[in-house]
């Protein structure tokens, strides 16, 4: 008979574990959970937990065999709804973190985690959009085809309607140009392809004296 292809329970249990303790380092990380008592409270914590998840797996391993064993297994295949018990058990492995997470670290200390994560990841974006503007200011109008350096929307992705390369960009037509400025929350859209365009190239850091070079030349 076919083994069950679910996710090995004692992994995801041990997977819990390695999550809190990450979590616990990275709290410690933001000067709120410094002292080394502390640290080995959470530990100890820690290893109680575990203690209690590693007996609640034996019993756990125990229903998982009478199921392989039992004409449910292979009624459970034959209709596709492995899969879906895949997903249940994900979803309780996170709602099992979130729990011990309340337990043993404060909400406080982790909405200040999470604030702080969200600022790097801010951060980031507008590092990335530093280094792109100034790559493409070096664009030149005799290379269309040379890449665009993609710019970053406020949600750290980029618009689907971003232009690939300098002949992209210059080709855009009024309604993209349009939902390109709406994409990426510029101020003054207009109706007007050029005004949008123009805007849009300063935006992402390229010369708008190019684009007029260009008209020139066509």
């Amino acid at each position: 008979m076919s083994s069950l292809p679910l996710h090995d329970v004692s992994a995801k249990t041990q997977d819990i574990f390695e999550k809190l303790q990450n979590q616990t380092t990275e709290v410690a990380t933001v000067g709120k959970i410094g002292a080394a008592v502390e640290i080995k409270k959470l530990q100890r914590q820690l290893k109680e937990q575990d203690q209690i998840h590693q007996d609640g797996i034996a019993e756990i391993h125990l229903v998982l065999k009478e199921f392989v064993d039992t004409q449910l297994f292979e009624h459970l295949k034959k209709q596709g709804k492995l899969r879906e018990i895949e997903e249940e058990i994900d979803e309780l492995v996170k709602e099992q973190v979130a729990e011990c997470l309340k337990t043993i670290i404060p909400q406080d200390l982790q909405e200040q985690v999470a604030e702080q994560r969200s600022e790097l990841e801010e951060l980031g974006i507008q590092l990335h959009n530093c280094d792109s503007r100034r790559a493409n200011a070096s664009l030149r109008s005799n290379q269309p085809d040379e890449s665009l350096h993609t710019i970053y929307m406020p949600d750290g992705k980029v618009s689907e309607h971003y232009p690939r390369n300098l002949k992209d960009l210059f080709d855009l037509d009024a309604e993209t140009s349009k939902a390109l400025m709406l994409d990426y929350e510029l101020p003054d859209v207009y109706e007007a392809r050029d005004r949008n365009l123009n805007r849009f190239m300063q935006f992402c850091g390229v010369r708008t004296g190019i684009y007029t070079q260009r008209v020139g030349i066509a």
